[in-house]
């Protein structure tokens, strides 16, 4: 009570609101009140009712309207993405229950027979050309393949939605084998980190799918999110081919974020017009362009990352106003912020061409010696580069010398000093990045961090950043949910058992079958960076420590889905002062840290192994004699 009301202890910002009013404060007084007037005192601090937040069947997603994210956002989620996805447990989402599948619906036929080879669930083949024109879900309790033109709703008619679960696989057997959404329809495709939803052989065909566009700006085609699209594509003839994903006059109001298209035969996503954002999107090992826009679009993007392939990819990025006018309307002008490309030999970077508009912000460009232009525009936009309509701001281009510009003539100069002209741009070499092994995270030292600019002065779309490409350097938000993209590892330190400091007991352990076991020598200190690899379970021996007190400086590196296991209260693991652990688990393969019990199948209980303590030089007031200020030398050697 004292440091509330010395103004200490304080709580903003915040809502309380329990299920019984009696139950939303305590009984004691503060500043001559009680604790629900000194929390309604406080600034921006609200008490109500549970049904007030507008919550989602989960009971913590906030729903749009809800005063938890009306101005800042208040509790641990935003209303879109779910940071608890994929790694942990007893923690359940929403699927609607109340709606049959389309094989209930007697829309699909059990083909199960058809398929000897998949064993894992059940295959379900969708009735030929099928136009869902009622509520309907693909659940992930079988494989579902589509059969020629499956169809949401009709074109402005039959408003229907197409439910489809996380962990969901939808199969086409052919080109001809593809998922549209017609105009006023929607699609529901909500996957997880964990469980995402595949589309493998599937794809949007914009000829045959039927047709698109109209007035509504806002228009709502539904949700896509954790979505992986691969090994899809078709050529029609007429260098008219299919994309993983196209968005046809797509509304603002569609939600997209967390997608991935891999090994596409055409583009991998494009955009037709509209006026839909996303963010989060993947585009890995694409068979033409990756990121390709047209027609009109006027979207916002965030967070894109663009792997490259060498065996067929052309564009990093195409952008075009109209290949038929390019001075048609309205004008595409996109607003594109946090790219990051890693191109490959034969292929290009960013081609903005055919009148197209936008503004680039926080774009990374780099590739190979046989790269071909990481930036180049064509006759057709120069217009717009040099009256501002078209830009790029804080942005790197990292190709070999020769190839990092075109040739187009811009304002009586070039594209490289367009580009260098524009605010906080950079030349460098690839090099000069300084990114990690995996191609795309930059290190600490990387020019990409803190060089950029926050798009949210734009559109409140963006999210607050500071640094240029798709990654911060701490967090990879691909881990865990898209394909054919690793998580960087040393690859230079060698493991404990490699070093001496460990040794094979597989053989005590009959019952764990999975991996070899193998036990840290008792009591070890390391005093030189060591791995701790995922190829096998790690028994603790005491107190293992990583390096010695401010001497010895030692990093610890833990491989993620990496098991660490104590088999009795005295085996611990202890970072020491000067020391470092880099443990990086992802979604699917979290780091686990327990006891022998828990991994043998034995009764668990609590205490059954020491823990992880970390030992750090920021100030505590636990030092010393604990009375008053610590000085120096107490807070140099507290505990």
């Amino acid at each position: 009570v004292p440091r509330a009301e010395d103004g200490t202890l304080t709580i903003v910002n915040s809502i309380v609101a329990c299920q019984t009013s009696a139950n939303n404060f305590g009984s004691e007084v503060i500043n001559g009140g009680d604790v629900q007037s000194w929390f309604e005192g406080q600034d921006a601090n609200q008490t109500l009712t549970p049904a007030d937040l507008m919550l989602d069947d989960n009971g913590y997603t906030p729903l749009v309207g809800s005063p938890l994210i009306a101005n800042t956002q208040v509790g641990a989620f935003d209303g879109t993405t779910n940071w608890m996805e994929g790694w942990t447990v007893g923690i359940n989402g929403g699927f609607p229950t109340d709606i049959d599948n389309a094989l209930s619906q007697g829309l699909a036929s059990d083909v199960s027979s058809e398929f000897p080879e998949i064993t894992d669930k059940p295959v379900y083949r969708l009735t030929e050309d099928t136009t869902f024109t009622a509520d309907v879900t693909l659940t992930n309790d079988a494989h579902w393949i589509l059969n020629g033109r499956t169809a949401v709703g009709n074109d402005r008619a039959d408003a229907t939605i197409l439910y489809v679960q996380a962990g969901t696989t939808l199969i086409g057997e052919t080109g001809d084998d593809f998922l549209v959404v017609r105009r006023g329809s929607q699609i529901n495709a909500n996957g997880n980190a964990t469980a995402p939803i595949t589309m493998t052989s599937i794809q949007d065909a914009e000829g045959d799918a039927g047709q698109f566009g109209g007035d509504i700006s806002d228009d709502n085609s539904g949700v896509l999110r954790y979505i992986v699209v691969k090994h899809a594509g078709k050529t029609l003839g007429n260098g008219d081919e299919l994309n993983g994903i196209s968005f046809a006059g797509v509304g603002s109001e569609t939600k997209v974020e967390y997608i991935q298209v891999h090994q596409n035969l055409d583009d991998g996503v494009e955009f037709f017009g509209g006026t839909v954002n996303v963010r989060n999107i993947v585009l890995t090992d694409i068979g033409d362009d990756a990121f390709d826009w047209s027609f009109g679009w006027t979207g916002r993007a965030q967070n894109i990352y663009i792997q490259q392939s060498a065996v067929g990819g052309d564009n990093a990025i195409e952008a075009d106003n109209s290949e038929f006018d390019s001075d048609a309307t309205p004008l595409t002008k996109p607003v594109i912020s946090n790219v990051t490309i890693v191109g490959a030999d034969g292929t290009n970077g960013v081609r903005l061409r055919a009148g197209t508009a936008g503004v680039l912000r926080n774009v990374v460009i780099t590739g190979p010696e046989e790269y071909s232009n990481c930036l180049r525009v064509g006759s057709d936009s120069v217009a717009n580069a040099e009256s501002g309509e078209l830009s790029i701001e804080y942005s790197v281009v990292a190709c070999s010398e020769d190839n990092n510009f075109g040739s187009e003539a811009i304002s009586g100069g070039n594209v490289q000093s367009w580009f260098e002209g524009q605010t906080g741009n950079q030349t460098l070499t690839a090099a000069g990045l300084s990114l990690a092994t995996d191609g795309f995270t930059p290190k600490s030292s990387s020019p990409l961090l803190g060089s950029g600019v926050d798009s949210s002065d734009l559109d409140s779309f963006f999210t607050k950043t500071d640094y240029i490409g798709a990654f911060d350097g701490d967090n990879n938000w691909m881990d865990g949910w898209t394909v054919a993209i690793t998580p960087s590892f040393p690859e230079d330190i060698q493991n404990a058992l490699e070093q001496g400091f460990a040794t094979d007991v597989s053989t005590s352990f009959p019952e764990i079958t999975d991996k070899p076991v193998y036990q840290l020598t008792s009591d070890v200190v390391f005093t030189s960076d060591v791995t701790l690899t995922n190829d096998a379970h790690w028994i603790l021996k005491g107190r293992t420590a990583v390096g010695n007190d401010r001497t010895d400086a030692t990093t610890l590196y833990v491989q993620f889905g990496t098991t660490l296991i104590g088999e009795s209260g005295d085996d611990f693991l202890v970072v020491r002062r000067g020391s470092k652990i880099e443990a990086v688990g992802s979604a699917t393969q979290p780091i686990t840290m327990t006891s022998i019990e828990d991994v043998t199948g034995g009764e668990t209980t609590i205490g059954q192994w020491g823990g992880l303590v970390l030992l750090g030089n920021a100030p505590a007031n636990s030092c010393g004699d604990q009375e008053g200020e610590a000085t120096a030398d107490e807070l140099a050697n507290c505990g």
